[in-house]
């Protein structure tokens, strides 16, 4: 069994996941793209903040935030390949 929480490494939404209209959460942020038609007319980022200091409190805080921000960078490296 491991110590780590159920949300280790995922402190970042999965944009892979990200849809119009629709809000994709993760533990502490929140972000929407708004779009009436062709085009997004509203980008959104909502930060939990009360989540962001209980996350910073966490024991596997570093290594949690190491690891979200790898695979959010690398989910963006091969975004368009």
């Amino acid at each position: 069994m491991s110590d780590r929480p159920a949300c280790y490494g995922r402190l970042f939404p999965d944009l892979t996941q990200l849809e119009y209209n629709t809000p994709l959460k993760s533990p502490v942020f929140t972000v929407l793209l708004e779009s009436g038609g062709m085009w997004v007319q509203e980008r959104s980022l909502h930060v939990d903040y009360a989540a962001w200091e209980a996350c910073q409190q966490c024991p596997c805080y570093r290594a949690c935030y190491d690891l979200s921000l790898a695979r959010f960078l690398l989910a963006r490296a091969i975004e368009n390949r």
